[in-house]
Parts: structure tokens; C-alpha cells; sequence
């Protein structure tokens, strides 16, 4: 513990009597007395000082820690570090650091704490050094308000200490634009609550105020800092106008038998906030509209109201009309109830050429069915437009079909005449009802030309064209029923169809049968002796109600069976029932028996072996010639395919030439010395290719001899010759070619397939005396020239041609065959099969 000692020894009181001395401790010797802000501390020689009572028997120095001295603001304040002295190096500032949190530390020399640290508060006193100020207030108020409406508190802000009379503020009002008749607010000077101090506030003559605040601290005393700010008040609209019209009575003019037009457009005015429920109208026609001709709205954008015709007028019938119209406001008046304006406007109706028009515009035709009752020039009606005005036929007009769905008409342009192109038919699927249902328009011959349209309705009267025939003609009856049913119909209709009639026709019908009527429609069928299994045909003549039948016969086929424990018939059960998806008991154990075997025969495979000593058929099985491959052998023999688009790269120029002599030995062969020949020859265009395959003879395998010429550009002459004996084993069965070898090989077979050039080739003219003459693409089409002489041309284009050619691999293979170990080169290979 850091203790702060002062030794206060009384002289006196040790003259009187003998005391023992004791230690007090002191936390400060001088503690640090409040600070003023604003005030020059910085030439006393300290404010506070502090020693330590540990100082006597070794030397103390002395620290400050703690906002101000090594913490923000740094070094404010300062400690001799021997003497203890405290002092401030600025001026305080209240408003930003209203008070510091110091520490005492005091350590010996080598830094050991001599006593525990103790605090140290530093105070700030407060000044009257900073003047009220305001942010800018805005609020509303609405018109025509009462005297001491509160309208909003204005608070000023002073950073002074709070609770103190440097802090309290006195509010004012200086000034206030616009300065209309008088003061309109007033504030309270402590609160600074604003209120309405005059009654007359409008909107319509000013739509907002501004006000200058001004506060003064100390409470308004002498010597208090002064701030201003300023507020400004919006005044908010009530509905205290009714809407007016620029005229007291409105007329205008609209064309006959037009509709959905605008007949004229009525400006309201009002002095209220636009764009509000206080300024927009409302518009309604109070009289003259009983018969809903004429409709009106308000256009809200610039309320307007819209008077529209919505039904067309007939000049003839109406020439002028009279409309009373009210207006008000959407909001209520500020008295209460709304206040309507009544307001005239008269019409009058323009007379104009009117579009003939189809009177009445729905004509209905009847026209039969029965081409004989057909007119003889084939006009069934005339269907003519007429002048409204006049009411005779209009002139100057032409018709045509507007509507004709099925071309059943055909109408004259000039008369109107209406014809039909083809016989009507009742039954048509044009027709609703028995009604054919057709437009047709009238034009007027002016520009621009008018339309009007009539409705031509054709009702087809029926005629006896069709004769009844039976629904069904197949029956199914069991053997000991007797009585068949049948159902009759006709496309024709009343009259002409039914009640039916039905007769049997005794010749052509099998057995004795006699009709019941059952309905209209229906008749039974019985049969006057027992009916045996079998089919029964039966002749029926079906007559209408205008005793009309068909030519031929109906023909009823009844197949009458023995019904089995039911009483459907067996027959008709039979045949429905090889129809039915469902499966019978004998496919279903078939199925059964088929998935059984399906499943039964892996099982057995498991339990068989394919061959052995201890097989169940040891003496079927061969063991092979030759050791089993117990994997896939990769050949990779398989030749490239054609590439027409990408030259080859690899196309060989030239192989050289090469002779070698190879023996292999091998148990149970015959072999000769082959010898082997490559010899290189510049031909041009030309290809031979002659080949014997691998034979058998006596059990033996001969290799024959090959040849292979090819040429184009420089090319390759190769020749073999070898022949051996093999009694048993194959020799060669087991080589793989080199890769090398195959890609040289299957190059010069894919160069050989070029497709031949059909296009004239130009080349430079090289001289004369060619012995071939033209080598051009097209020179082997006519001509076989012998070009043998370039198989030899001399030494020196040998020699060339060594020097030119690339150098010749000779990769060689390793094969073991029984215990034959064998070393190949190249031209010890079989060729290899032709692409």
C-alpha cells in the first residue's frame, strides 16, 4: 500500500509529557484541489503532491497512470518523478473531459512497487462558455385551428453542465415570415412549447410560416450566451372551398346514332390542396338521363369532369336534350354535410346521312328439304337494307355474304336476291335446332364506305328422305327363351319418323316368328316354336310413321345357345370371354412351370463339370494342341482407317534394300533357307498386289510366296519366298508383330487408297525428251506407258537415293515356342494381312 505520510511532531506536547511516537499515514500531503476549466494551470508549480513514507530508507520515485497522463489525452498531467510535484500541462476542457481517474505509483530503483498504488481524482469545474443552439424544426398544423392549439416543443441544446443555470435555456420568438396580420404563434419560455396565437390561419393565403427561435441561458439573466434557430411550421388544407365551374351553363352537340363518344369536357375549380380528396369533384347527372344515354366521370388529373354518349340517338326521334348536372367534393364539407352545385347543359342532336341498315336485322326463311319443292330460279328470299330516314330500300349500296359457314348461299350485290348452291339438308351439322344460321352485309359506296349487317336465318323444313333402320342387328338368345327385342331409328324427324311399324317377311326368315309392338320405337320378337342352338336369320321390314321403308330388308342374325348355370347364353359368354385380358388356370400354371424351369436350370449348371478324368464323360473331351490362354491376347494388328482429310505423316519414302538368310530350329519341322529381298523403284500411279494365303497340306502348314508392288512417287517393290514344314505345332503362332513395322506397313496400304484426282492438274513445263512423257493425273486414263526402265536408273541415283533415305529400324522380337528360343528381325515377319 502506497502511503502518503506527513510526520507532524508537537514540540510541545513532548516538553509536557512522554509519549511514544506514532505513524500516521496520509494518502496525500497535498491533496489536488478542484480545477476551473477554461483556467491556465500550467505555470503553478503543482496542483497536487504525493510522497511516499518508503522514501527514507531507499530511494522512491514516483508515476501517474490513467486517462491523462499515459492514456488519452497523454501527459496532461506530470509527476516529478522525484519530487512528486503534480502539474497540468493545458488548459481543461469540461464539455470533454469532465473529470480523470488518476493513479499514484511509486517503485524503488530497481522497479519493485514500494507501496500499493493509490487513486487520484481530478475534478473540472464548469464555465458558462457554451450558447444555446438549435437544429432546424419543422411541423404541421392545420388551417383555421384555435387559439392555443399546441402545435410542437422546440429544445434547444446547451453542453454545459446539465442541472445548472449555465444549461437552462429561455426560449423567444424573434421573427416570423410571412408577417401576415399579427403574431400567429406563440411559444413558452421555459418549455419551449409552441402554440396557434391567432384563429385565422388559411391555407389558400399561406401555405407555411417560418420562425426564428432564439434561447438564451441562465435563464434568460443578464450575461446568459444567446443561440437562434429556426423553425418552420407547414399549414395543412381543409375542405373550406366548395368546387365551382368556369361557366353557370354549358352546351354542346353530338351526331346522331353515334356511341362512346366524349360530348364535352366541364372544368371544376377549387381553391383547395390539389390532387386531394378537398380539391377533386365528383359529377353526376341529377336529371335528363333517365334512359342512361349519357354517362359522366372526373378525370382525378385535372378534374374534369367527362360527359360521354353511351347510347346513340335517332335525330328523328330526339332533337335536343337537357342535362342538370351536381358537383361536390370527394371529402366532406368543414361545416359537415356536402354542398352540391346544380349546373345545366344542354344538347342538341346534328342530323347526319345515316347507314342503311337491315330492318328488322334478323330475316327467317323457311326452305324444305325436298329439291322438289324447290323455286325454279332458286331464290328462296330478298333481303334488302333500307334507308332510315327515308324507310325505302337504300340506293347506292352493294351486298355481300358476311357469314355463310357451309356456302349454303349465294347473294346478288346489287339486288340482294338470296340463292341457295346446294340442296339443304336437315340433318347437317351446320344446322342448330333445324336453323342455318347466315350474315349479311350491306356497304355504301361513299368513302369512306359504311357497313351494317342483317342475320339471315334458314329454317329447313324436314322431308321423308331417310328409312328407318335397326339400331343392332345381332341378337343372342338361350335356347329356352323365345323373345328377341329390337330398336328402330330414323334421322328424319316428326313426322317422318317414328312410330315405326315392323313386319316380318316370311320369305328369307328361318322359323315362325310374330311381332309385339312394345313403344314407338321397340318391337319383340317371338318365336312360335322351340328354338334349337344355332343361328337364325331373320327378314324384318321397319316402316316410319308416312309408311316409308328401305329397299332392302333388315336382316336380324339371333344366335340362340344353351345358357349354363346362368342365364346369359354360353355362346355369347364364349366369345366375350375370348376378348377378356385375364388369364385361365391352364396358362397360368404354364407361366408357373416355365419360371420354375428358368430357375431350375442355373442351379443344375452349378453341379456339372465340362470335362476331366473324373467327368461324367472323360473320353468326349481333347485336351487342346496347345497351351490354354488364360487371358485376352492384345494383337493390336488391327489396321488404321482412312484418314482422306489429314495427309499421312509417316508414309515411308524408301526401305532400302535387304537380303537375309534365317534358320530356325524346332522339334518335328522342316525347314529351307528363304531368302528375302527389299528393293526400292520409282513408279508412278501404278499398284500390284498378288498374295497366297496360309494352306493346309497333310497336316502340315506351307507359307507361300508373297509379292507386293506399289507406286506413287517413289515407292516399294517386296518380294518373299519361304516355305516350312510343320508336322504339329505352328512355329509362328505365337509372334507379335512390332509395332514399327505395322505402322510402316499399314501407311503404305492406306497411301495406296487414295480416291484419284478427277480435276486437271497444271505443272511447269521441265523440258524435253521424258521418255514417259506427261506424268499428269490424267495421263494413266489413256495411255499405259511402260515405265519398267524406273525400276533401274542407274548408280548414281542409287547412291542419291541412299543419302536421301531415312535410316532403317531393325527392332527385333523375342519368342519362345516350346523350348525353341527364337531372335527375329524385321524381314523375318510374315506380311501382314491386306487392309
Amino acid at each position: 500500500m502506497l502511503t502518503w505520510a506527513m510526520m507532524m511532531l508537537s514540540t510541545e506536547a513532548r516538553q509536557k509529557r512522554p509519549q511514544t511516537l506514532k505513524r500516521q499515514k496520509r494518502e496525500w500531503i497535498l491533496p489536488p484541489a478542484k480545477l476551473l476549466e477554461n483556467t491556465d494551470y500550467t505555470h503553478k508549480e503543482f496542483i497536487a503532491k504525493i510522497r511516499s513514507d518508503k522514501d527514507k530508507g531507499a530511494k522512491v520515485e514516483y508515476y501517474l497512470s490513467g486517462p491523462g497522463a499515459d492514456k488519452p489525452p497523454f501527459n496532461l498531467f506530470v509527476v516529478d518523478q522525484y519530487t512528486g510535484f503534480v502539474t497540468v500541462t493545458g488548459i481543461l476542457d469540461r464539455e470533454k473531459y469532465p473529470s480523470f481517474n488518476l493513479t499514484g505509483i511509486a517503485k524503488h530503483i530497481d522497479g519493485t512497487l514500494a507501496e500499493d498504488s493509490i487513486p487520484m481524482m481530478v475534478t473540472v469545474l464548469d464555465q458558462n462558455d457554451n450558447a444555446p443552439t438549435f437544429e432546424l424544426h419543422t411541423g404541421n398544423i392545420t388551417e383555421a385551428s384555435k387559439k392555443g392549439t399546441f402545435v410542437m416543443q422546440i429544445e434547444g441544446k446547451d453542453n454545459d453542465q446539465a442541472g445548472t443555470s449555465n444549461s437552462e435555456i429561455s426560449y423567444s420568438i424573434v421573427s416570423q415570415e410571412p408577417e401576415g396580420t399579427g403574431h400567429m404563434f406563440t411559444i413558452d419560455k421555459k418549455t419551449g412549447n409552441l402554440y396557434v396565437n391567432e384563429p385565422t390561419l388559411d391555407r389558400e393565403t399561406y401555405d407555411s410560416y417560418k420562425l426564428v427561435i432564439k434561447g438564451i441561458d441562465l435563464g434568460g439573466a443578464a450575461g446568459g450566451l444567446t443561440g437562434t434557430g429556426t423553425v418552420e411550421i407547414k399549414v395543412l388544407d381543409i375542405n373550406d372551398n366548395i368546387p365551382t365551374l368556369e361557366k353557370s351553363e354549358y352546351s354542346g352537340t353530338v351526331d346522331e346514332n353515334v356511341m362512346d363518344v366524349v360530348v364535352m369536357r366541364i372544368k371544376a375549380l377549387d381553391k383547395d390542396l390539389e390532387n386531394t380528396d378537398n380539391w377533386v369533384t365528383v359529377f353526376s347527372i341529377a336529371k335528363g338521363n333517365e334512359d342512361n344515354i349519357f354517362s359522366i366521370e372526373t378525370d382525378k388529373e385535372t378534374n374534369e369532369g367527362i360527359l360521354k354518349l353511351i347510347k346513340p340517338l335517332d335525330f328523328e326521334e330526339i332533337q335536343n336534350l337537357e342535362l342538370g348536372l351536381l358537383i361536390e367534393n370527394v371529402a366532406p364539407f368543414l361545416e359537415g354535410g356536402a354542398i352540391l352545385m346544380d349546373v345545366d347543359v344542354k344538347i342538341s342532336v346534328n342530323n347526319v346521312p345515316e347507314v342503311p341498315a337491315f330492318i328488322p336485322d334478323t330475316k327467317t326463311v323457311p326452305v324444305s328439304e325436298d329439291p322438289n319443292e324447290a323455286t325454279e330460279d332458286g331464290v328462296i328470299t330478298v333481303f334488302a337494307a333500307v334507308d332510315p330516314d327515308t324507310g325505302k330500300p337504300a340506293e347506292d349500296v352493294s351486298y355481300a355474304k358476311g357469314y355463310d359457314p357451309d356456302s349454303w348461299l349465294t347473294i346478288n350485290a346489287e339486288t340482294a336476291e338470296i340463292k341457295l348452291n346446294k340442296i339443304p339438308d336437315r340433318e347437317s351439322s351446320f344446322l342448330v335446332n333445324g336453323t342455318y344460321i347466315a350474315k349479311i352485309l350491306v356497304m355504301t359506296k361513299d368513302i369512306p364506305s359504311k357497313t351494317a349487317t342483317g342475320t339471315i336465318a334458314i329454317q329447313v323444313t324436314d322431308s321423308n328422305d331417310h328409312c328407318p333402320t335397326l339400331i343392332t342387328k345381332h341378337n343372342s338368345l338361350c335356347s329356352n327363351e323365345k323373345t328377341v327385342f329390337v330398336t328402330g331409328c330414323d334421322e328424319d324427324v316428326s313426322p317422318n319418323s317414328a312410330p315405326f311399324t315392323f313386319r316380318i317377311i316370311t320369305d328369307g326368315t328361318q322359323g315362325n316368328w310374330v311381332v309385339e309392338v312394345i313403344n314407338e320405337t321397340s318391337a319383340a320378337l317371338h318365336s312360335q316354336e322351340p328354338l334349337w342352338p344355332g343361328s337364325y336369320e331373320l327378314q324384318l321390314e321397319v316402316l316410319d310413321a308416312q309408311g316409308l321403308s328401305c329397299s332392302a330388308n333388315e336382316v336380324v342374325i339371333v344366335d340362340v345357345c344353351t345358357c349354363v348355370e346362368t342365364e346369359a347364353c354360353s355362346l355369347m359368354a364364349a366369345r366375350l370371354g375370348t376378348t377378356s385380358p385375364k388369364l385361365s388356370a391352364p396358362a397360368i400354371g404354364l407361366l408357373l412351370m416355365a419360371m420354375c424351369l428358368l430357375l431350375f436350370i442355373p442351379l443344375l449348371l452349378l453341379l456339372c463339370h465340362c470335362g476331366g478324368k473324373d467327368t461324367i464323360f472323360p473320353e468326349k473331351f481333347n485336351d487342346l494342341p496347345f497351351d490354354a490362354k488364360e487371358h485376352l491376347i492384345s494383337y493390336r494388328t488391327e489396321g488404321r482407317g482412312d484418314d482422306k482429310a489429314v495427309p499421312l505423316q509417316n508414309v515411308p519414302i524408301t526401305l532400302g534394300t535387304q537380303t537375309f538368310f534365317g534358320t530356325a530350329p524346332a522339334s518335328n519341322f522342316t525347314q529351307h533357307q528363304t531368302p528375302t529381298t527389299f528393293q526400292t523403284a520409282t513408279i508412278y500411279n501404278k499398284f500390284e498386289e498378288s498374295s497366297q494365303s496360309l494352306r493346309e497340306v497333310n497336316d502340315a502348314y506351307r507359307f507361300s510366296r508373297e509379292a507386293f508392288n506399289h507406286g506413287n512417287g517413289k515407292a516399294l517393290q517386296f518380294s518373299r519366298k519361304r516355305l516350312g514344314i510343320q508336322n504339329r505345332t505352328v512355329l509362328f503362332e505365337d509372334i507379335a508383330l512390332p509395332d514399327t513395322f505395322l505402322d510402316d506397313y499399314y501407311s503404305q496400304k492406306v497411301v495406296c487408297a487414295l480416291p484419284v484426282k478427277d480435276g486437271l492438274l497444271e505443272y511447269d513445263f521441265e523440258g524435253h525428251g521424258s521418255f514417259a512423257g506427261s506424268v499428269g493425273c490424267c495421263s494413266f486414263l489413256e495411255s499405259d506407258n511402260d515405265l519398267q526402265f524406273l525400276n533401274d536408273l542407274g548408280t548414281k541415283f542409287k547412291t542419291l537415293a541412299d543419302i536421301c533415305s531415312p535410316p532403317i529400324s531393325k527392332p527385333s522380337l523375342t519368342c519362345k515356342e516350346g523350348d525353341v528360343l527364337l531372335y527375329l528381325s524385321s524381314s523375318q515377319f510374315t506380311t501382314p494381312p491386306a487392309l
